[in-house]
């Protein structure tokens, strides 16, 4: 039976063939006629225009207009018969990646994967269509797929004005005169005219269907090139998945010197050293602007190295002064730094793209370029890290690293890019050539050796447990996850060099490459991660040294301002200004805000890096979370998880953020700010949410009655709760009552301290807090002394004995309260002669403060000033 579908299979495949090579040759056969027939179009109308010149104008003017369209139609014809080779070529491509595919994946169900099938394999992967190419042109072909339909709907429309030919020949005619010109009457004109504009209808009907051939063609090119890019992708996917695991060569072993040695005479051979200069020579002589401007680029590099480091080093002592609050200082210290590291990285992946662009077919040079462009991949994030390290550089003077850390770093790496450097151009240059697959798999291999070997001593050397690395973090995390299991992350660190190794000796050296770059590619994103990291806490640090310089400007601008006889009873009551900034509480929300974004971003680009290579992170993607959950696999659940994570720390840090980067800069109240920082906090949730219910796949289709059902049962259940939570939103945004207010509710006066999502916090001024529910600061009535005008009256009593002179008390009152300097002089002190008491004459004396931040100082000084001037009159 598997013989019978094996004919069977061949049998279609070959009759598939055949018809599509019958539908190239008829397509071939169209394209070969419409090319005929429109040169002979074009040479017609070429003679009509000739002919009409010498003759009436408008004339002339019909038998160009055909000219165009017939030319327009043979550069179309061009364009068709070039779209027509494209879609032949892709579905040939298509065709045999397919039947590669079929065949691989027959070979894989049968068991027959060996070393040698791997080798095939891993070629044949290198050797498919290149997806970005295929990509890049169909999104190249959708502007002109777009300006095609534009110039079919304009020729549509000409199309139309020509639907009465006679009616327009008889126009032009009458237009050219009754008289005629060049001796041709009337009737001829428009006998000639109808002529050339039945061609011109003609020419553009078929131009039209010209046009729209060819965007058919176009749309047939862009879903055989999608096919393709699919397939293609799938095929190289299952092959990597598949071959990642076979062993690529034979144990490393002494039968491996002479292929390593020959390797070496071939790197190290004069001649293709001498025809690569060569090379390099006739690219100058065919490029001159390139290389001349990368030569200015790479003087101009060079020449201000020095000044650059005696920037960085004045950079640095500013940036150590404890009183420095600008951050511009550091951005540049990370410009020069960067400037430092670059230029002989630029140099060389300047020449490694030029040999790249010569297309040479000559092996030396490709192998060179390879490794070149891999020797620079590798040296330059090395580079900028060790520059960072630079004594009174970025890392020590602005992310106020430990020196003796810096200093660790800065030898190791000079250390290790001295070595590695060599050792990785020869592994990539004798991978990159195909002349002898021996030679990567035996000097190549053991270059590669030698690099795990470096790296795991620089690992060793930084990581150590009793190292001055380790030791100077411990200190810093003390007792910590860090000191507990130092020895377990020294053995992590390790095992990743020594296994690539062992992987490679035991012939998995393919394996050990992929495994290898993508740690170098981790590496590397953690390298920038911790620069960014700087840069972030250095921003914050910033911030927070300039927030609180601007705070104490303002706390000494308030005690120069305090009176001089101030008992200090003031302090009693509650500010109405902002209360002060908790700066360590900030800059703790936003450490944290930063980290944690840092580390999702660093679990996802992990896992972008990696996932291509470890099935068991891909199978993640294939594993249903229960059975028959089609849509919602384990992959969507981690992801939610990661969503929701990043949710939470995000609304619970974005105050501290807010407040250093936005808020601080904008002419808001502390209660303004607090409410713009709680709004955010809902909206960050609610976004949250929705993104977590999208990963999740939730249909709200199908839910809308459960969720209908179930708020009608928590409104019942549940109404006090949402009623506060609605008058909460109520309170942020139309803000009858704000944090910093101070209120009368009821018999309590104090001020507003929180407004949460159920209640809101009262602080009395015997600092006890009386928690409020949302609804009843909405719905009952209280006073808020603060809302929009924070002047006060203050009423004092004054009782004189009978007999006294009152027109003299009402004087003197007016003029203690005219004279106090906390009391307003507009609107002016009032007093008032309010009736005979028992035993006293009672005045009352009415005057205003600014605020109510010493109104107990008022009240003292001026009951000590009446008294004083009763007793002197």
């Amino acid at each position: 039976s598997d013989e019978l579908l094996q004919i069977q299979h061949d049998i279609a495949a070959a009759e598939v063939a055949d018809l599509a090579k019958r539908t190239q040759k008829l397509r071939d056969l169209v394209n070969a006629k419409r090319k005929q027939e429109t040169d002979e179009q074009a040479r017609a109308a070429e003679r009509q225009a000739t002919a009409a010149q010498l003759r009436v104008k408008p004339l002339a003017q019909l038998a160009e207009r055909n000219a165009k369209l017939a030319e327009e139609r043979r550069q179309l014809a061009d364009d068709l018969a070039e779209s027509s080779g494209d879609l032949e070529e892709v579905r040939g491509k298509l065709a045999h990646v397919t039947e590669q595919y079929d065949r691989t994946k027959s070979k894989v169900q049968a068991g027959r994967l060996s070393q040698s099938v791997g080798q095939i394999l891993r070629q044949e992967r290198g050797q498919l269509p290149s997806v970005q190419e295929h990509r890049r042109n169909m999104h190249l072909r959708e502007p002109l797929r777009t300006e095609i339909e534009f110039t079919r709907y304009k020729l549509q429309d000409q199309r139309t004005e020509l639907t009465n030919l006679p009616q327009r020949a008889e126009a032009l005619a009458q237009q050219v005169g009754s008289a005629g010109a060049n001796g041709m009457t009337p009737a001829e004109i428009e006998a000639e005219a109808r002529e050339l504009l039945t061609t011109e209808r003609d020419y553009l009907d078929k131009l039209i269907a010209d046009y729209k051939a060819y965007s058919q063609m176009l749309l047939e090119l862009d879903e055989a090139e999608e096919d393709l890019v699919e397939t293609t992708s799938e095929y190289s996917n299952f092959i990597a998945e598949r071959v990642f695991w076979i062993r690529s060569a034979s144990p490393l072993s002494l039968a491996d010197v002479g292929p390593g040695l020959d390797a070496g005479r071939w790197l190290l051979s004069r001649d293709n050293w001498w025809r690569l200069g060569g090379e390099l020579l006739a690219d100058m002589r065919r490029n001159p602007p390139w290389w001349g401007g990368v030569l200015l680029l790479t003087i101009v590099l060079f020449v201000f190295q020095r000044e650059a480091r005696r920037r960085i080093s004045q950079l640095g002592a500013e940036a150590e002064r404890g009183s420095n609050t600008r951050f511009v200082l550091t951005a540049r210290a990370a410009i020069v730094t960067l400037y430092i590291a670059i230029p002989w990285s630029t140099v060389v992946m300047f020449v490694a793209w030029r040999l790249w662009q010569s297309y040479t077919s000559w092996e030396f040079v490709r192998a060179f370029a390879r490794g070149t462009a891999a020797m620079t991949g590798v040296y330059l994030p090395l580079e900028v890290l060790r520059q960072a390290a630079r004594a009174h550089g970025l890392a020590e003077s602005h992310f106020e690293w430990s020196p003796n850390v810096v200093r660790a770093l800065r030898v190791n790496l000079r250390r290790t890019i001295f070595l590695a450097v060599p050792l990785v151009f020869v592994a990539a240059a004798l991978e990159g050539q195909s002349l002898e697959p021996l030679w990567s798999a035996s000097l190549g291999r053991v270059a590669f050796l030698g690099v795990m070997a470096i790296a795991g001593w620089l690992l060793h050397l930084v990581f150590r447990p009793h190292g001055r690395v380790m030791q100077e973090l411990i200190v810093r995390r003390a007792d910590g996850w860090l000191d507990r299991l130092r020895w377990l992350w020294y053995l992590l660190m390790l095992a990743g060099p020594i296994a690539l190794a062992v992987a490679a000796l035991a012939g998995y050296y393919y394996t050990a490459q992929a495994l290898s770059l993508r740690l170098l590619v981790t590496v590397y994103f953690l390298i920038a991660v911790l620069l960014l990291r700087g840069l972030l806490m250095r921003w914050v640090l910033i911030s927070r040294r300039r927030l609180a310089m601007h705070q104490l400007r303002e706390r000494r601008t308030a005690l120069s301002q305090l009176p001089a006889t101030s008992d200090g009873e003031g302090a009693s009551l509650a500010a109405v200004d902002e209360p002060i900034v908790d700066l360590a509480t900030l800059s703790g929300q936003t450490r944290q805000l930063i980290d944690a974004v840092i580390v999702t971003a660093m679990l996802l680009c992990a896992w972008l890096i990696w996932a291509d290579v470890l099935p068991a992170l891909l199978i993640l993607k294939s594993i249903p979370v229960w059975p028959g959950a089609t849509e919602l696999s384990l992959a969507d659940v981690i992801f939610a998880a990661a969503v929701g994570v990043v949710t939470w720390v995000a609304a619970k840090n974005l105050p501290g953020l807010l407040e250093l980067s936005v808020l601080k800069y904008l002419p808001l109240d502390a209660g303004a700010r607090y409410a713009s920082n709680t709004l955010a906090r809902y909206a960050i949730l609610c976004v949250g949410i929705v993104a977590i219910s999208n990963i999740l796949a939730v249909d709200w289709d199908r839910l809308q009655w459960l969720l209908a059902a179930l708020g009608v049962g928590l409104g019942f259940g549940l109404q006090e709760i949402f009623a506060n939570f609605v008058c909460g939103l109520i309170l942020l945004f139309e803000r009858p009552i704000r944090v910093g207010d101070i209120i009368t509710l009821d018999d309590v006066t104090g001020t507003v301290t929180r407004i949460r999502m159920r209640a809101t916090t009262i602080t009395n001024w015997d600092r006890k807090e009386l928690i409020v529910p949302n609804k009843e600061l909405i719905t009952g009535r209280l006073l808020n002394w603060t809302l929009s005008n924070q002047v006060n009256r203050l009423t004092i009593e004054v009782g004189i004995a009978y007999g006294s002179d009152t027109a003299l008390a009402h004087r003197l009152l007016l003029k203690v309260a005219d004279e106090n300097r906390l009391v307003l002089k507009e609107p002016p002190p009032i007093a008032t002669f309010e009736g005979f008491g028992d035993s006293t004459l009672n005045f009352t004396l009415r005057c205003f403060l600014p605020d109510l931040e010493n109104r107990l100082t008022a009240i003292h000084e001026l009951h000590t000033e009446i008294d004083q001037a009763f007793r002197e009159a």
